[in-house]
């Protein structure tokens, strides 16, 4: 922890810091209320259900880790601040495959991009894990924040615990595309897709090897919500023994069938059904919402959501 301290002291720029300051602030409250569903063009409005009761206690930074892999041109000058104010206890692992940063964990192996940290943590602290662990990328900015716009911090200080009990994994985003309905059939066809082509051909026997799925047992169909952002419950990552992790972690580290790209793209595909979800997990939009955020309705129908609440 010190080192990641003393990481995060050096890489501020003390000149400057009352301007990045406003400028964050302004940036922040601008981003988060054209975001919101009441200035989206929904005359009805858009408010918490009267059904959502907040459950009153306290998560601690003992109570709540957050995994961030970070390569070098990077910025994590907001996950100290975060957590200090939110609780919770930072693992920021340096992503570089030479000369790792100063102060940053080193994942067991950095083929893979956030894949690598994500099992590396896993995989190191499986027997020692907090009640709640949250992973996500670097950069607090991500185009994949869909609800209070684009800041990873600001969703997280939304997000509705009840919804990680009751789910033991959720997913950041709510918006279905890209990965739903079908994550091998991309909206609009890119060039890298063409480039991985191979990778995605081979899928399902990728999908068999790592989760250990007998051919005749895999889906013809998987579907998810991007991006590789969510939060685990301690309980669901014990669902699986520690040498399922491993053995995915192993073969990002060895495979030489595709490089860091593809093994990435193969690991994201499989996050949701590794912790416990179906192979199909495209929840409606305004569940989603409701139950991860509390943006419950009244609908532009009129309808009027219930949030999900951990069984008790």
């Amino acid at each position: 922890m010190a080192s990641f301290r003393d990481h995060y002291h050096r890489s501020r720029i003390s000149t400057v810091l009352k301007f990045l300051v406003a400028g964050f602030l302004f940036l922040h409250f601008a981003s988060v209320y054209s975001w919101l569903p009441f200035n989206s063009g929904n005359t009805r409005g858009f408010f918490i259900s009267p059904n959502y009761i907040p459950e009153n206690r306290t998560i601690t930074a003992e109570d709540r880790a957050i995994v961030v892999a970070k390569t070098r041109d990077e910025n994590i000058d907001w996950v100290l601040p975060f957590c200090e104010e939110y609780g919770c206890t930072p693992f920021v692992y340096s992503m570089e495959p030479t000369n790792p940063e100063d102060g940053l964990l080193i994942p067991a192996t950095t083929q893979g991009h956030e894949a690598a940290a994500y099992l590396t943590y896993i995989v190191q602290y499986y027997d020692t894990l907090p009640p709640y662990t949250i992973f996500v990328h670097a950069n607090d900015d991500q185009w994949h924040n869909d609800l209070f716009g684009s800041k990873t911090s600001t969703a997280l200080r939304h997000l509705r615990y009840e919804s990680v009990d009751a789910n033991g994994f959720v997913n950041l985003r709510c918006t279905g595309i890209p990965g739903c309905p079908n994550t091998l059939i991309p909206i609009k066809r890119e060039p890298v897709d063409d480039e991985y082509a191979y990778v995605s051909d081979a899928f399902f026997q990728l999908y068999s090897h790592l989760l250990q799925v007998p051919m005749d047992q895999v889906p013809e169909t998987v579907g998810h919500l991007c991006c590789g952002q969510f939060v685990l419950t301690r309980e669901r990552i014990h669902a699986r023994p520690r040498e399922d992790y491993e053995r995915i972690l192993n073969w990002a580290a060895n495979t030489d069938f595709t490089d860091s790209y593809g093994i990435g793209w193969t690991i994201e595909k499989i996050w949701h059904v590794l912790f416990g979800k179906q192979p199909v997990d495209c929840p409606r939009l305004e569940q989603c919402r409701c139950d991860n955020y509390g943006w419950c309705g009244p609908l532009p129908s009129g309808e009027i959501l219930t949030p999900i609440m951990p069984h008790r």
